[in-house]
């Protein structure tokens, strides 16, 4: 099994409870995880056999930028677009965390992560 990840990508979304947040846009910072089956001898050094990362950076950026409530929701959203462009994925890992989700600096960030299992 290979682990393979992209870890920090930023975005500045309108995602958030209150009407301020959609309309300032909040800082977020994304880490996916994948795991793949791949067994050395059965695969090529080509890109199909794997994930490419700049589709998973657009894939999240334009989930995220599409706005919501929840970060709940928005990692429901991720994992499924993710399995949706990458049937090769055996489990993910999304976890976005809100930078200073007070406004105010008191704390660094919040987070919601999310474990998604391709079903057998």
């Amino acid at each position: 099994m290979f682990l393979i990840g992209v870890k920090g990508i930023k975005v500045k979304a309108p995602l958030g409870v209150y009407d301020w947040e959609k309309q300032q846009g909040r800082d977020f910072e994304i880490d996916v995880e994948f795991n793949l089956n791949l067994i050395e001898d059965q695969f090529g050094d080509e890109l199909t056999y794997t994930v490419n990362y700049e589709q998973v950076v657009s894939i999240v950026v334009g989930t995220m930028m599409k706005g919501g409530n929840l970060l709940e929701a928005k990692v429901g959203e991720i994992g499924k677009n993710l399995f949706g462009q990458f049937p090769q994925l055996k489990e993910l890992k999304v976890r976005i965390n809100k930078l200073n989700p007070m406004g105010d600096d008191q704390v660094e960030k919040s987070f919601v992560e999310r474990i998604f299992k391709q079903p057998e």
